[in-house]
């Protein structure tokens, strides 16, 4: 299981990363207010789930608020370098805040599920 969570939480990562970086072209997108910033925080607090499963699990040695910052860090570094690197993605604000939120969810997703279940 330690194996598995690491390997979810950096493959949640890096299709994080590569899905902030593509080109959207033939995506529908939901004509919905803010269907965008709902993505962020299901992302991001699915990713922020593995990542602090596999921190409680393997074990590792670093405080639990620098993983937390690490995450949030990633985002903002996404927003910067869809600005920087790309010509068809926008950076947003709104998004880091959308990213924060749901790194949020997630840590309160992994006290309920270790709370009923893992007790790690």
């Amino acid at each position: 299981m330690e194996r598995n969570s690491l390997f979810f939480a950096i493959g949640c990562s890096v299709l994080i990363l590569v899905l902030s970086l593509i080109k959207m072209d033939g995506i529908p997108n939901l004509k919905y207010a803010y269907t965008d910033k709902f993505e962020h925080v299901f992302a991001y607090a699915t990713m922020t789930f593995f990542w602090v499963l596999s921190y409680q699990l393997n074990k590792i040695k670093v405080r639990l608020v620098v993983l937390i910052l690490s995450i949030v860090l990633f985002g903002a570094i996404i927003e910067i370098m869809q600005v920087k690197l790309t010509a068809y993605r926008t950076g947003d604000f709104l998004d880091i805040a959308a990213n924060s939120i749901g790194i949020l969810f997630g840590c309160l997703f992994f006290k309920l599920v270790n709370r009923i279940y893992l007790h790690v």
